[in-house]
Parts: C-alpha cells; structure tokens; sequence
C-alpha cells in the first residue's frame, strides 16, 4: 500500500507519541458491569476502558463493543464479555510512527504505552493520532 501524508504531518512522526497520550490508563474489572462501565467512560469522557486484573490486561472494551451487546442485560453482562480488542503496547519512549504502526497492525485503536517495568503509563488513540495530524495538514 502506498500511502502520502503531508511534509508538515511527516515531520511529526518523529515526536515522542507520548507527546499526543492521555496519561494514566482508565481500569475496570473484567467483573465489572456493562452500566459500570458505560458510567466510567461518561465520567471520564473517553470511549474505551482496559479490562484489567491487577498486571494482567485483559482488552479493551470500547464504546462500539458496547453497542454491539447492546440487547444484553447491562446490569449483570460484565467488561470482560464485552472487550473487543487486546491491548497493544509499546514503550514509553516511542515515536508517534511507531505508535501508528502499532495501531494499524493490531487493529487496535488504542496503544498502551508502558514504563519500564512493563506497566502502563499513557494512552495514546488513533482518533488523537488523525485529530492531530489533521490539524496540521
């Protein structure tokens, strides 16, 4: 495939994509509810969560992986009957190209950046990526 992006946008993928993350992760419990979890990603404003039992990441469950269990009871289905994607990681000190690469070859359309000891510091969303790339094209 080939693909052109502007000069202006090309320059950029060599900044840290830790530059464009949301820091901190938002968590759930795989037991938690699909209301719980449609409550905190209001109360966070972001449209997906990581499923998480302590160190162990589970997936993601994002807001169209609710809406496709949408006929379910969201009072007892759980985050884990609804994560739709497993969680792609790259270290903390990684470019916004890579980033891209990561999202693009898992299908994710979020990556984890981790700290050294392999834990989770920032979150970094395709739509971030096209919102700021967008902005200077």
């Amino acid at each position: 495939m080939f693909t052109t992006i502007p000069a202006r946008a090309a320059e950029l993928l060599d900044r840290p994509a830790s530059d464009l993350a949301r820091a901190g992760v938002v968590r759930v419990p795989p037991t938690a509810t699909f209301a719980f979890v449609a409550r905190t990603m209001a109360e966070h404003h972001v449209h997906a969560v990581l499923v998480a039992q302590g160190d162990d990441l589970l997936g993601w469950v994002t807001a169209r992986g609710m809406l496709h269990n949408h006929a379910r009871d969201w009072s007892t289905a759980t985050a884990l009957d609804a994560v739709t994607e497993r969680p792609a990681r790259l270290r903390h000190d990684a470019t916004l190209s890579e980033a891209i690469d990561a999202l693009v070859g898992s299908g994710a359309s979020h990556v984890l950046l981790m700290d050294d000891r392999g834990r989770p510091l920032s979150v970094l969303a395709d739509s971030d990526v096209v919102r700021h790339v967008g902005g200077v094209v």
